[in-house]
């Protein structure tokens, strides 16, 4: 009788490409949920518009992500992870500017809202699109910002 196959010893068997496949269908599907929400909204996207858009089975998004829920939850979570390592690292230098004194509460909330505001990695854009909902974000942002 023959055993079944760990997981790596079925990978090493496998071509590269084919190992990759997992990784390159869940990026196929996250980056086309992100184009087609930030297009029409999240509501008026389907799993099938979804699936079409990322050239994938249709049966891919729920074998990857489970639940649509769970699919959303990732798309955002890609974006915002980011963000949240850059808020701890402003955070952390201004407690280290600090040296051990209350970080002042303007301090603490140009951490929170500073990465967001700056978007470096362009996560709102990716989610808001160029709509109306980023226009009013990049107003609230460009006057919030101190201009002395």
């Amino acid at each position: 009788m023959r055993r079944a196959p760990t997981s790596t010893e079925e990978c090493e068997r496998c071509p590269k490409a084919a190992r990759n496949s997992e990784i390159d269908t869940k990026t196929k599907l996250l980056n086309a949920a992100e184009r087609l929400f930030s297009d029409k909204g999240i509501e008026a996207i389907s799993h099938r518009d979804i699936a079409l858009a990322a050239a994938v089975n249709l049966a891919a998004l729920n074998y990857h992500f489970g639940s649509r829920q769970a699919f959303i939850r990732a798309v955002i979570k890609r974006r915002v992870e980011p963000i949240n390592a850059h808020r701890l690292a402003a955070l952390a230098r201004a407690e280290r500017q600090m040296g051990g004194a209350p970080v002042p509460t303007d301090k603490i909330l140009e951490a929170f809202f500073g990465p967001a505001v700056e978007d470096p990695i362009g996560a709102f854009r990716v989610l808001f699109g160029s709509g109306p909902m980023l226009a009013r974000i990049e107003t609230i942002s460009s006057a919030s910002r101190c201009q002395c």
